[in-house]
């Protein structure tokens, strides 16, 4: 071919694939006939698929229809006619390419109405519908001239057969799957006696075992040229899997007295047993367990660095029992005697559980004792069914089920701080307080230790949604709740007090709108003018008294006083301040410092929370802060909660950090303390500060400035 005619096949396979739409079917079935025999050229496509004919693809006429709908031209308002819009349009280039996806995927010879359905799913915004479903036995017949290997045809034509119920071509189609026979596939990858359980064929499946048909040929793992995609979904499936999975009594029977393996490392998918687990089937479930089933075997990695994107496998039998809550199957495991492949040092499930009850019966011992006896016979235990345990313990509180993961407990199955949590949350959500009281009871140091950055939000918003949910009790218990808050206190905040230092820190005020400025340590006027008529040019009437003032006392006091002197000379009424304390702030900016701080001592807390607020009010910060120090030092079990609702009102932000770390650090006593108590219990409610939010809020910055200082170590 010279090189002009290349270029120009070239330039009219372009603009073929840019095409739009059609005009009738008769112009689309020439469209994708075309295209078609480009696609060809790709031979990755056809060996994924060798039921579709390579030579041409027939279109149903349901599917040419369906097709024309979506791809006919429109005329005028057409894409073809506008360039800048055909670019966004779907060509039929690529409804062709996503239509046989989906012909190979389902593993189809030819295109049907659902095949271009699925396909606009994809490509237009507008269209939808649900996915197609797929029949794993193939029953479809070839069409004519499809298949030239005269073998390939008497396998498909044996396998057909085989679907029928007509007794008296089994032999004769049995014949016809070749010299392997006994474990032929068909294109799903299942066996004739695997399709036949499928399709509950009772006189097959007795017929292919009496013939030596293989009861374990399984599903191949890996999805080749020969098999279907959808067969990694049932990697290693059995015959016997399919008929637990069936539920076909006669089936299972059969395969079991054939012996048919009930558990094996080439079923990578779910066991038999699992699939009875899941079900629920009884009869099925005790007699595998019966035949020898493993119920503690898992064949789904959890090391990140070892499994792949997809990571295939499944959990034992006792994680699937413990996930669907099947509490009768999980006793059922339990007092499995002995394994396998289980040392002869190791300890039975049932000496395990004789010698716990021994123990407990010979000795009085408290709750964590109690536990210690749990946790020790546990690892004298198989580790086989160590992990098993603590896996179901997981996929147990994964799905609600905390009857089982308590069951566990019993057992000594130990908690991480992952289950420990999410089992407290499902307690919490179902109000389960016996379940939430068992939780916390378990909580121990360990737990502590296993805290990290992706758990510690959860931990800690679910002990204080427990303690709030207890204090509304009539016979709550929030004290089991704040010892354990305490502890995670007194980990955290353990020389956190060290790396600020206080002479540094500053009064900051949520949201104030006013700037200040602080007044001189030496007044620019002599003391004894404070409140003295004697050159005053300023007067404040409180509480039908009189103050006496000077404006450049004030004016440089703060920015608060220079704009309320804005205003014209003469007396001004303030009715938000009592007398007492005007007179104080008065005394301050006029020097009288003793004389305002042995004010403050006397009166009471009461009083130095009103000179605080007037001083935030007037923009007075060196007294504000002396304020702050003496009402730090009157902080106690009696006076925190109003000290803290005091802050929260102001917006003093040290101040609320300083009350709320008096309080988890005195947690646990505080709760004999009925305010704290009504603030807990409402705490989020209108009206009300959120006191459990901010206090697992000040409980998490703890925790990171613990983790931030020993990496800096």
């Amino acid at each position: 071919m010279q090189a002009h005619e290349v270029k120009e096949v070239n330039k009219h396979s372009r603009k073929l694939k840019q095409i739009v739409c059609a005009q009738t079917e008769a112009d689309l079935r020439t469209i994708l006939d075309h295209l078609y025999r480009k696609i060809h050229s790709n031979s990755i496509l056809f060996e994924q698929n060798r039921r579709r004919s390579k030579n041409a693809l027939y279109f149903g006429k349901q599917a040419i229809s369906s097709l024309f709908y979506f791809t006919r031209c429109k005329g005028r308002l057409c894409a073809c006619h506008v360039p800048s819009e055909a670019e966004c349009e779907s060509k039929i280039y690529d409804w062709l390419r996503i239509i046989l996806h989906f012909v190979d995927h389902r593993y189809g010879m030819h295109v049907d109405q659902q095949d271009v359905l699925q396909a606009a799913r994809l490509l237009l915004s507008n269209a939808d519908c649900p996915p197609y479903s797929v029949d794993l036995v193939i029953s479809s017949p070839s069409l004519p001239g499809y298949i030239s290997e005269t073998k390939k045809k008497r396998h498909d034509i044996g396998m057909a057969l085989l679907l029928t119920s007509d007794t008296e071509f089994l032999k004769d189609a049995y014949n016809l799957l070749g010299p392997q026979k006994h474990k032929a596939f068909n294109d799903y990858g299942l066996t004739a006696l695997s399709q036949a359980v499928i399709t509950k064929n009772d006189e097959a499946v007795s017929f292919l075992i009496e013939n030596n048909a293989d009861v374990n040929a399984a599903i191949p793992p890996d999805n080749n040229s020969q098999s279907s995609a959808l067969s990694n979904e049932f990697s290693g499936w059995s015959p016997l899997a399919w008929a637990v999975a069936f539920q076909d009594i006669f089936a299972t029977n059969k395969l079991l007295e054939a012996g048919a393996d009930v558990d094996e490392i080439y079923m990578i998918q779910e066991t038999p047993l699992k699939i009875a687990t899941m079900i629920g089937d009884s009869e099925t479930f005790a007699k595998l367990i019966s035949s020898g089933s493993n119920a503690f075997n898992t064949s789904k990695c959890y090391d990140s660095l070892q499994c792949t994107i997809r990571n295939l496998g499944s959990p034992s039998a006792l994680a699937v029992a413990a996930a669907f809550g099947r509490r009768e199957f999980v006793s059922i495991m339990l007092s499995q005697s002995r394994l396998s492949d289980s040392s002869k040092n190791d300890l039975s499930l049932t000496d395990f559980l004789n010698e716990y009850n021994t123990d407990i019966r010979s000795n009085e011992i408290y709750a964590s004792g109690e536990n210690n006896v749990k946790s020790s016979s546990f690892k004298k235990l198989p580790k086989i069914i160590q992990k098993a345990s603590q896996e179901a313990v997981y996929y147990a509180v994964e799905t609600a089920r905390s009857d089982i993961v308590m069951q566990f407990k019993q057992l000594g199955v130990p908690w991480n701080i992952y289950t420990w949590t999410k089992c407290l949350q499902v307690g919490y959500d179902n109000h389960d307080r016996t379940t939430m009281m068992n939780v916390l009871k378990d909580f121990s140091s360990r737990l502590i230790d296993e805290l990290t950055a992706d758990i510690v939000d959860d931990t800690v918003a679910i002990l204080f949604d427990v303690i709030r949910y207890e204090t509304r009790q009539s016979d709550g218990k929030p004290v089991v709740i704040a010892k354990i808050i305490s502890k995670l206190n007194e980990k955290f905040s353990r020389d956190n007090s060290d790396s600020i230092s206080q002479s540094n820190r500053s009064i900051s005020v949520i949201e104030s709108g006013t700037s200040s400025t602080s007044i001189s340590a030496k007044p620019i006027i002599d003391p004894k003018y404070a409140d003295n008529s004697e050159l005053s040019d300023i007067r404040f009437k409180i509480e039908d008294k009189i103050i006496f003032a000077h404006r450049i006392v004030l004016v440089n006091a703060s920015e608060s006083f220079k704009r309320i002197l804005d205003g014209p000379s003469g007396v001004i009424e303030l009715d938000n301040i009592s007398y007492d304390v005007f007179k104080v702030l008065i005394n301050y900016m006029y020097g009288n410092r003793n004389i305002c701080r042995q004010k403050m001592s006397e009166n009471g807390l009461f009083f130095l929370l009103d000179i605080m607020e007037a001083s935030l009010t007037f923009g007075l910060d060196h007294l504000t802060q002396e304020c702050h120090d003496l009402i730090n030092s009157e902080m106690s079990s009696e006076s925190c909660s109003r000290i803290y609702s005091f802050a929260q009102r102001c917006g003093i932000q040290t101040l609320i950090e300083d009350a709320e770390n008096y309080i988890l650090q005195n947690f646990v006593t505080l709760m004999n303390n009925e305010q704290i108590l009504l603030m807990l219990q409402r705490s989020g409610q209108p009206g009300w500060c959120d006191l459990c939010a901010a206090l697992a809020n000040r409980l998490v910055e703890s925790f990171e400035t613990f983790i931030s200082r020993n990496k800096q170590i």
